[in-house]
């Protein structure tokens, strides 16, 4: 007989696959800028996904801020070079010195309608019929005590009452050169009110002004190189002018992509009525020219530079400041202040 066949061994059932885990969710689109959606993670590709998520998000929000940061660059080249003809700008400080040269040239080189500003009116006036006799524009006057917050509020009130303001440079200040102890304590307060409140409540007052508006021009807020390396002998002006460069370049990145911009100028020493003063005789030769500084200030304003120091040897300085030993720069600016008060007290006859 045939045998039988023998018995077909079990075949071992085929194990089920493991389940496939679950897609994880895209990153929400709110990690970049714009709305600008991130990619998807796959975790068949990668199945350690979940430890590459940070550097995913980090890569997103990269991309994220270079878009953020080309929107805010094409708003500042729509928002060309300032062409000043035939708008209202501005000049507070305006009855000598810096703010009287800038207000003459936006008015004879650029034909700017001008607000004018300053406690003297009768410089005021003698200003206002040379420029629109020399230029033919209209020039407003406003009269008022930068040293005096209510005047402040009223100057800035009707600046603005029946026209727009399309730039403003506040020039207005005071300085103080000498010992410290000399500087009396409501000196000191008129200092702080002049250069640093009243600055501060216009440029707010003028920002909410020209946002409502958009007009597209900017604010320039007129500060010192003394703010920008302490000076000793002026150490409370240096101090007042300091805060401009801070609060005037932090603004300015604060209204990035806004129709507006702000600008802060840092002149080095000037030949104005504020430094004809006996003190500064023997620092005369170190003093640019007013219409050169009022020149590239107004340059500043028109190109919407956020912080710009006139003259190539001021530029110069700032650079080396950065990696000169800070003592060593403002020991020789002392040593050089404190030679010219010396000379000074020395020309004067002795006290009897």
């Amino acid at each position: 007989p045939t045998p039988a066949e023998p018995p077909t061994p079990a075949v071992p059932p085929t194990p089920a696959e493991p389940p496939t885990p679950a897609a994880l969710p895209p990153a929400p689109a709110s990690v970049g800028s714009l709305g600008d959606p991130q990619p998807t993670l796959n975790p068949t590709a990668n199945r350690n996904a979940l430890s590459t998520m940070p550097s995913n998000l980090l890569a997103g929000a990269t991309h994220g801020s270079r878009l953020r940061a080309t929107a805010k660059a094409a708003m500042r080249a729509a928002m060309a070079l300032m062409d000043l003809k035939g708008k209202w700008v501005l000049v507070t400080g305006a009855s000598a010195g810096l703010g009287q040269e800038l207000a003459r040239q936006l008015a004879l080189t650029h034909g700017a309608n001008l607000v004018i500003t300053a406690r003297r009116a009768q410089k005021l006036e003698e200003l206002k019929a040379e420029l629109e006799q020399k230029a033919g524009v209209q020039v407003a006057i406003v009269t008022g005590d930068m040293g005096d917050h209510v005047d402040v509020e009223r100057l800035t009130h009707e600046v603005t009452k029946g026209r727009q303001i399309y730039a403003a440079i506040l020039n207005a200040g005071v300085t103080h050169f000498g010992h410290h102890h000399e500087l009396d304590w409501g000196d000191f307060q008129n200092m702080l009110q002049v250069n640093v409140t009243a600055n501060v409540f216009m440029c707010s007052a003028l920002v909410k002004h020209m946002e409502e508006h958009a007009l597209g021009g900017g604010i320039m807020l007129v500060s010192s190189l003394a703010g920008m390396t302490p000076v000793p002998y002026q150490s409370a002006y240096s101090g007042t002018k300091a805060f401009l460069v801070q609060y005037g370049t932090a603004l300015a990145h604060e209204l990035d992509g806004k129709p507006l911009s702000i600008s802060v100028f840092a002149p080095g020493g000037i030949q104005t009525e504020m430094t004809s003063k006996e003190h500064f005789g023997p620092l005369q030769k170190w003093l640019a020219p007013v219409d050169e500084v009022a020149r590239e200030g107004i340059a500043a304003l028109r190109s919407r530079e956020r912080l710009a120091v006139p003259g190539f040897l001021n530029r110069l300085g700032v650079f080396a400041f950065r990696f000169l030993p800070r003592g060593l720069v403002i020991g020789q600016l002392g040593a050089t202040y404190r030679k010219a008060l010396a000379e000074t007290n020395a020309k004067q006859p002795a006290a009897r």
